[in-house]
């Protein structure tokens, strides 16, 4: 009976050295896997995201490596088994889970189950940087300003950044909400005055400072008209000469709609499509990508139309 009670003793007296041994190596190895993603070297991290799931099967950041390995080799329906894996084995869906999910549904091209996803994950951890990235970036592609400028709050709060200023000042740009772009721009200039997008947008609000007085005019104007093609027109007339061609395209396209027979529309839209060397798009307008901003001097389709 002695030997047995012995063994027995022995045995749970090793299990808690063998959890620290197993604990600490899980450790070195997550290191490991931190500084292969900071590197950007997906094998490496693959195999210690491997050998980590040995040792931790419920490793979130091991999991969402595995993950994102597949998305970077282009590899969707890889990193959706692996996504199923890891859902099956989870003791309740987490943060980088969500996350995880909310990627891979975008590289399906199916954007509003990301943003749901990525919702949840902020759910729990609302200040999460990576996340919020990802929401202001994916909302500015589909020209979402106000959920744009909401993300980019959310993550200056957390943690301010010249790159989260410029950004919501363009997304603020977009919304004509003129004086916090610049407040905004101010601020990103004073938090990185060397950087190149920074200084090239600097040139750009420059520009359009020059002009600021009669868009704003335009603005308040269009706030109360807002069907009116013909100032539409002006605003985007206004934009071209101040060296936005993107906010006048915008300008363009909507007077266009609201007015299909006018020509004056056609052209500013077209001229802005040549500057901002998308002519290609322009094919239906037309229009000869020789056209140049001179050539609208006295052409109003208002007065045209009359």
């Amino acid at each position: 009976m002695r030997p047995i009670l012995l063994t027995l003793a022995l045995t749970t007296l090793a299990l808690p050295a063998c959890e620290r041994a197993d604990t600490r190596e899980v450790k070195a190895l997550s290191a490991e896997l931190d500084r292969a993603r900071r590197h950007r070297d997906f094998g490496n991290a693959e195999s210690m995201a491997r050998q980590i799931l040995k040792r931790a099967p419920h490793h979130d950041g091991a999991w969402a490596t595995l993950v994102e390995v597949r998305l970077q080799m282009n590899d969707v329906s890889g990193a959706e088994k692996v996504l199923n894996e890891w859902r099956a084995g989870a003791r309740q869906p987490g943060t980088q889970l969500e996350e995880a999910t909310g990627d891979v549904a975008l590289a399906r091209q199916d954007e509003q189950e990301a943003i749901l996803h990525w919702e949840k994950a902020l759910g729990p951890d609302p200040k999460n940087e990576r996340v919020l990235r990802k929401v202001a970036e994916l909302e500015h592609a589909h020209r979402h300003w106000i959920e744009e400028d909401t993300a980019w709050s959310t993550l200056i709060k957390t943690r301010d950044s010249a790159d989260a200023r410029l950004k919501r000042a363009i997304a603020r740009r977009q919304l004509h909400r003129w004086e916090d772009a610049i407040a905004d721009l101010q601020r990103a200039r004073l938090l990185a005055p060397e950087n190149a997008q920074v200084q090239e947008w600097s040139q750009r609000f420059e520009r359009l400072g020059k002009f600021l007085d009669e868009i704003r005019e335009l603005d308040a104007s269009i706030s109360s008209s807002p069907s009116d093609f013909t100032l539409l027109g002006d605003r985007a007339l206004a934009f071209l000469r101040a060296g936005d061609p993107e906010l006048a395209r915008s300008d363009a396209e909507q007077a266009r709609k609201l007015a299909i027979w006018a020509i004056r529309p056609k052209l500013l839209q077209a001229i802005a499509l040549i500057e901002l060397n998308r002519a290609n798009e322009g094919v239906d307008l037309l229009v000869r990508n020789s056209i140049r901003l001179e050539q609208l001097k006295g052409c109003r389709d208002g007065a045209d139309a009359r």
